[in-house]
């Protein structure tokens, strides 16, 4: 993340930012994806504090991870349904696969080695990240593959990209049974204990995942602002369903994170990163990053 680009905020609200001088910002960057559902989702807040008021704040054993494995398994056999002209039908249909929560990526990338590997975002085909590659999986990164890449192995891991906010430091992965070198055992000896109350979180996120209508059937956003979000025209962005891919390279884009700051719209601080489109706003707000996008175009010189 670029020094100076993230703005000093006071509160979250859905999908707009407050900033301590009071200015209001669409936010489309949305912390990287952890804020996919918005800030503060709903449900999930009160999921956690559940937890917490019974007073289950440090990592041990939980039916919380139970009911969240249920949960994920029929998430992503709902995702069978809709991607299977992807070419994912026979990753998506593996029914043997080990959902495991990490308590840290390191952890993660002992258990994952030198497998082959695919990352998940909300909304976004698979990636194929090849062998594993800690540059391919962080926010921002130059080794960050083109949506839609993916051409997936059945033996593969999935790395789940699950919009808990302020999640840092958890992954949700899929191993497939009989993996080789019995790496799903060792994940299972790596994971190590979360807390019940990110597991509870999860567990909401994931039952929100299920019916927001931007993850499987490729609407844009979840208002009436669909058919103008699919009309933005613009060469600054490649769209791959709710995300932004920037076309510029980094100094440009800084340019264009700052100008769009100044106008009320918070990009992805990296040029390697993708922004997202809100899953609400208001017409006026769609009209004025559309007129952003069209005012920075010469200012930002690309043809």
């Amino acid at each position: 993340m670029q020094a100076g680009s993230y703005p000093e905020l006071r509160r979250a609200r859905g999908y707009r930012l407050y900033t301590r001088s009071g200015q209001r910002l669409l936010d489309l960057y949305q912390d990287d994806g952890r804020a996919f559902l918005g800030h503060d989702p709903k449900g999930v807040s009160r999921a956690m504090k559940a937890e917490m008021d019974r007073g289950l704040h440090a990592p041990s054993p939980s039916p919380c991870l139970r009911r969240l494995n249920r949960e994920l398994t029929a998430l992503w056999q709902q995702g069978l349904s809709s991607r299977t002209e992807s070419g994912s039908a026979s990753l998506l249909a593996d029914p043997g696969r080990d959902w495991l929560v990490f308590s840290s990526r390191e952890r993660y990338r002992q258990a994952v080695g030198e497998q082959s590997c695919v990352l998940w975002r909300p909304g976004l085909g698979l990636l194929n990240v090849g062998a594993f590659d800690p540059g391919a999986f962080g926010p921002g990164t130059p080794g960050t593959p083109e949506p839609g890449s993916a051409s997936p192995d059945p033996a593969a891991v999935i790395e789940l990209r699950l919009p808990l906010p302020g999640a840092h430091g958890l992954v949700v992965a899929g191993f497939p049974a009989g993996s080789p070198s019995g790496a799903g055992q060792l994940a299972g000896e790596l994971s190590g204990q979360c807390s019940p109350v990110q597991l509870a979180g999860l567990h909401r996120v994931v039952n929100l995942l299920r019916t927001d209508p931007r993850v499987w059937d490729g609407r844009i956003s979840c208002d009436t602002l669909e058919s103008a979000w699919r009309g933005l025209s613009t060469p600054l962005f490649l769209r791959h369903g709710a995300y932004l891919q920037p076309q510029l390279q980094a100094a440009p884009y800084l340019t264009l994170h700052q100008a769009m700051l100044e106008r009320g719209f918070f990009l992805n601080p990296s040029a390697h990163g993708l922004s997202i489109i809100p899953g609400e706003c208001t017409a006026g707000e769609f009209a004025g990053f559309a007129r952003a996008c069209k005012e920075l175009k010469e200012c930002a010189d690309v043809s």
